[in-house]
């Protein structure tokens, strides 16, 4: 199973709002310790700030969704696994991902330290940069328009 290519699902699955609902960028790995993988074994353990769970996809030998991160419920991993079922890439919001204003919480303009999923399903990292590029929202004070160059 390649899920690098499919196109992202249809909701965060934390908390199953759309990228149009939320804003920002769709996540699907962050250094905050939030992800999941297929592997062809069950994983469990890890640290009390970053455990792993598994769930295995039902009639499919030897395959399971591992996750990491403290966020992660049964509901959020059974979201995650019908998603990849149904063909597509399980994704997380910025809000959901940390990746969020300091100042009004909105979405970051570059979810540092992440992995984003766009629309036509390519992968991207954010390195992390020593920059504040500031927040999407126009009515905060850290905002900054990404369209303007920087002058």
């Amino acid at each position: 199973m390649d899920i690098k290519s499919k196109l992202p699902g249809p909701t965060c699955i934390f908390c199953q709002k759309t990228i149009d609902e939320v804003g920002g960028r769709r996540l699907v790995q962050t250094t905050k310790g939030i992800g999941y993988g297929v592997y062809d074994r069950q994983i469990g353990g890890g640290s009390k700030d970053r455990p792993f769970r598994s769930i295995k996809f039902p009639d499919v030998d030897s395959k399971y969704l591992v996750v990491w991160g403290q966020s992660w419920t049964t509901e959020s991993m059974q979201r995650a696994l019908k998603t990849l079922q149904d063909g597509k890439i399980p994704w997380f919001c910025q809000k959901c991902g940390y990746r969020q204003c300091s100042v009004c919480g909105e979405p970051i303009n570059y979810p540092v330290a992440s992995d984003v999923i766009y629309d036509d399903g390519h992968y991207y990292h954010c390195m992390i940069i020593p920059a504040d590029l500031g927040c999407i929202n126009p009515n905060c004070v850290k905002y900054r328009d990404m369209n303007k160059s920087f002058t």
